[in-house]
């Protein structure tokens, strides 16, 4: 909620009340979840349609950008030239502007690439593995921080230098959520394809769980009670995690948690 944007996305996305469990080819069980899912084209609409009447737009393909502490320049395929104090990389995968900037790939598990530190968010910062579920989380966790917390400090004096960045990059919000979002990716990895005697247990123990609460769902059910085994049975989302912190799946389709 404290993007701004919730109301506007979560009236283009379809609630998700049932997530459907199958091991070894057997539906095991159909448990409740508590997740929106929406297409990827209908997220960013949902998201432009709240960019204010006031801010001027400008569409075109960016071809080439120049840093400095005090003004940063972009040049548009068509030629046009922009020139501004801050300038926000979140092109997703395209590697193309990061290497223009000196933004160099670091690999922390194959086939699972992270980029180094720079000026970017989402997964133009740190590529989430999409098994975990974790994506919305990380990319809006870090528009909030930028936009609640650090673009208004940046912007109240001159300059946007490395230090101002570096700020935002050892936001302690935004790091457990890169956190939280890496150690559930290796987790969900070794729990699949892991071959020591514990985690081809833990599979089969998930296995005979898993089959034994779809079992007892509908039992459950007429009694007004829900077995939960395992904890919820879709992706948990670290957003309100974050809040308290703060405070103290298809290819084309993402998903949202409730709580966003």
């Amino acid at each position: 909620m404290r993007t701004g944007i919730a109301e506007s996305v979560l009236r283009r996305a379809t609630f998700a009340g049932e997530n459907w469990i199958a091991r070894f080819g057997h539906l095991l069980d159909k448990a409740p979840s508590r997740q929106f899912n929406i297409l990827y084209d209908s997220l960013v609409n949902a998201v432009r349609d709240e960019i204010p009447v006031a801010v001027e737009r400008i569409c075109g393909k960016a071809v080439s950008v120049e840093t400095c502490p005090e003004r940063q320049k972009v040049v548009l395929s068509n030629g046009e030239t922009i020139s501004a104090r801050l300038l926000v990389v979140a092109n997703g995968l395209n590697v193309g502007l990061r290497h223009q900037v000196g933004i160099a790939r670091i690999v922390v598990s194959a086939c699972r690439p992270w980029p180094a530190r720079r000026r970017a968010v989402g997964d133009a910062f740190s590529t989430s593995c999409p098994v975990a579920g974790t994506g919305c989380d990380k990319v809006f966790t870090d528009v909030e921080r930028l936009c609640n917390v650090y673009i208004p400090q940046w912007l109240a004096s001159d300059g946007t230098g490395a230090a101002k960045i570096a700020a935002f990059y050892a936001d302690p919000v935004k790091r457990a959520c890169d956190r939280w979002s890496a150690a559930k990716a290796f987790d969900f990895r070794s729990v699949s394809f892991g071959t020591s005697p514990y985690r081809t247990a833990q599979r089969w123990a998930r296995f005979i769980a898993w089959s034994v609460q779809g079992m007892l769902r509908p039992a459950g059910r007429a009694f007004h009670l829900e077995p939960n085994f395992l904890g919820h049975s879709s992706s948990s989302s670290s957003s309100s995690s974050s809040s308290s912190r703060s405070s103290s799946s298809s290819s084309s389709a993402s998903s949202l948690s409730s709580s966003e």
